[in-house]
């Protein structure tokens, strides 16, 4: 008997038969903070964002951590600025830029808002589409393991719930 993947790109045996998956149980390594799929899922931007001081080398910090993006002088009268850039090979950079230029980036910032307005105005559910509340659900998830993770970090012994 043969089984197809949902996505519809290998056939798969069943598990008893000694015949290894080909495609659905492959485990991907996980992507190192510069890379982004295509397309972009919205879960990845989500994730990234929730994470972003860990993904900086400045850590907590963010740019103000890192000597070498301290630096920033106006190009027109060579005076320093106050504004703080990242460095060039920071991954928030490409954070920012997925979050503005991918439909996952721009449906996060949809939700982003939409989350303010939930909190701070009446919102019509009539007005609100289906991909927006699952974008809610994802944030909710990805804020929530955040928070998970940081609590096992602080009691390591814990055991899990």
């Amino acid at each position: 008997m043969i089984f197809r993947c949902l996505c519809g790109k290998s056939g798969l045996t069943p598990l008893g038969s000694g015949a290894k998956l080909t495609h659905y149980n492959q485990r991907r390594r996980p992507l190192a903070p510069d890379e982004w799929p295509k397309p972009v899922p919205l879960r990845l931007p989500v994730h990234r964002s929730v994470r972003a001081h860990e993904l900086c080398d400045g850590g907590e910090e963010g740019p103000r951590g890192r000597p070498d993006a301290n630096e920033v002088t106006c190009p027109q009268c060579g005076g320093r600025q106050l504004a703080v850039n990242r460095c060039a090979r920071c991954p928030v950079n490409e954070l920012e830029y997925v979050r503005a230029h991918s439909a996952a980036g721009r449906l996060f910032e949809r939700v982003l808002e939409l989350e303010f307005d939930c909190a701070h105005f009446a919102v019509p559910w009539d007005e609100v589409t289906a991909e927006e509340v699952g974008g809610l659900q994802v944030l909710q998830d990805e804020r929530e393991r955040y928070q998970r993770e940081r609590q096992r970090e602080k009691q390591p012994n814990a055991f899990p719930s």
